[in-house]
């Protein structure tokens, strides 16, 4: 039955809480949540800004989200070959920090050529990060719990930020301006890459058995050191 299946879905998820997986669906929702501080309030209030401080028309604007997607478009493959040459967390951690630093250039400039060069940076650099970040979250939950993990880190726990934020912004703006407000929350990235090079797991080179192996070592020798 439906009602039995739903069952199921929660009990395997509340493995993900246990402490073998709790660091890792920690880290990944965390990241998450660092990624969209910023995404959701540029993209809903970057059309404000680029209408009523920068003065662009409704088709420079379309013109500019265009070319920025067909830019970040580019930035998932980038950061695929990034990942396996020079490694996720130097990747996820310089990417997070680029991105943080184009949406503070984004909302700090009022020219219309400097709008198309940052909202392509932004979205190129913030696509980069992105990709980066899908990797930790299919790649730390072993075969069982992917899907699950995935899922609720991903689409749930770490898009908190995605919801609440842009109420804050909304909140702020008529305090500080639209600039400002947006430029604040791009700590979000940096506090990303601080978290990734701080407790993030690398994976690169290893395969998904072999990567399952090394944290369970790891979780393991944690809960022992907790024990003792």
């Amino acid at each position: 039955s439906l009602l039995a299946t739903v069952a199921g879905q929660f009990a395997e998820a509340r493995q993900l809480f246990s402490p073998r997986y709790l660091p890792r669906f920690r880290i990944v929702s965390l990241l998450w949540n660092c990624v969209y501080l910023v995404i959701a309030p540029s993209v809903a209030f970057w059309s404000i800004y680029a209408r009523e401080e920068v003065g662009m028309t409704p088709a420079e604007v379309g013109n500019v989200v265009m070319w920025a997607y067909i830019a970040g478009a580019f930035g998932h493959l980038l950061a695929g070959q990034l990942v396996d040459r020079i490694g996720r967390k130097r990747t996820c951690a310089a990417f997070y920090g680029i991105a943080a630093f184009a949406i503070v250039g984004l909302f700090q400039t009022d020219t219309t050529a400097g709008q198309y060069f940052w909202h392509i940076a932004t979205v190129f650099f913030f696509n980069c990060a992105i990709g980066a970040t899908h990797v930790y979250a299919s790649e730390l939950f072993p075969t069982e719990l992917r899907a699950t993990g995935y899922g609720w880190t991903t689409n749930l726990f770490g898009r908190i930020t995605e919801v609440a934020i842009p109420y804050l912004i909304g909140q702020l703006i008529p305090v500080f301006g639209i600039s400002w407000a947006i430029t604040a929350v791009a700590i979000g990235p940096l506090l990303g890459a601080v978290l990734v090079l701080r407790y993030a797991p690398e994976t690169r080179g290893l395969t998904l058995e072999q990567i399952q192996e090394k944290l369970a070592l790891e979780a393991d020798a944690a809960q022992a050191r907790r024990r003792a």
